[in-house]
């Protein structure tokens, strides 16, 4: 099995990391910057973020894996303390691996187009006034939104800030993705949907910006200058991300014991 290093410029005079790195090469791993199997990266989810960034055109070629070193880490099951159950694990082959799926992008401007990938969310947002925009699945108008913005969110990234809106938490093995508004208007004269959407995966969203303030698109760690922006298509890609995971690994407690508080049953109804 074959495996490079995420970030290269990584501090291997760390006592722990050269540790792991001995660890993995001393159990027969073999280091192949050209032809991994396996991308290792140590940190947390912000550096599983750029490395899902830095290595989009091969995604579907390889499998990711974490190894934690501290922070929020929903992509890791790992940590650096724990290397050798890694590489038991591994060599094993008691590892499974997970496609998690990401979301397209695609950004209309005076008649030219970019795309960009996201496997967490992507968020519209204005923090001076009101946006106002067409929202249509495929060639059927939705509504005509005005508000802050909007949330667009994978299974994985659905229990990050899509759920601190008040959107909903998709199970991982959905094939889809949730639509949230943020700060909708909501009055005797305008009204919005007010619930999360949730799409499947051949289902496209077109947003046509009417009038449009200043604003931002944030698709995971990057940002976009909503400025000259008239329209975007959101969907779910062909292209994933083939994540490593524990075979001790449980989506349901995943999530429990990063968003709940110990000893926490939700209380009293």
């Amino acid at each position: 099995m074959t495996f490079s290093l995420f970030e290269t410029s990584l501090d291997t005079d760390n006592k722990k990391i050269k540790d792991a790195l001995e660890c993995l090469l001393e159990a027969g791993l073999v280091y192949d910057e050209e032809n991994p199997d396996i991308i290792l990266f140590f940190g947390g989810d912000g550096t599983f973020l750029r490395c899902v960034q830095a290595n989009l055109n091969r995604l579907n070629s390889i499998y990711l894996l974490g190894i934690a070193m501290g922070g929020t880490c929903f992509y890791y099951d790992y940590d650096i303390d724990h290397v050798a159950t890694l590489v038991k694990d591994l060599l094993g082959e008691e590892c499974f691996y997970i496609n998690l799926p990401l979301l397209k992008l695609e950004v209309m401007s005076k008649g030219e187009s970019s795309m960009h990938y996201a496997v967490n969310d992507i968020r519209i947002m204005s923090e001076e006034k009101t946006i106002k925009a067409h929202i249509a699945i495929g060639y059927d108008e939705l509504e005509y939104y005005r508000g802050s913005g909007l949330c667009f969110a994978t299974p994985s990234g659905s229990t990050g800030f899509n759920k601190s809106i008040g959107g909903a938490i998709l199970d991982e093995s959905i094939p889809g993705f949730t639509m949230s508004e943020i700060a909708p208007m909501n009055n005797y004269m305008v009204s919005s949907l007010r619930s999360p959407l949730v799409l499947r995966k051949d289902k496209n969203v077109d947003v046509i910006f009417e009038k449009c303030p200043p604003f931002k698109i944030l698709y995971d760690n990057n940002v976009i200058d909503g400025e000259g922006i008239e329209a975007l298509t959101v969907t779910l890609s062909t292209k994933k991300v083939r994540l490593a995971r524990s075979p001790r690994y449980s989506f349901g407690e995943h999530i429990s014991s990063l968003l709940l508080k110990e000893g926490d049953d939700g209380g009293d109804y």
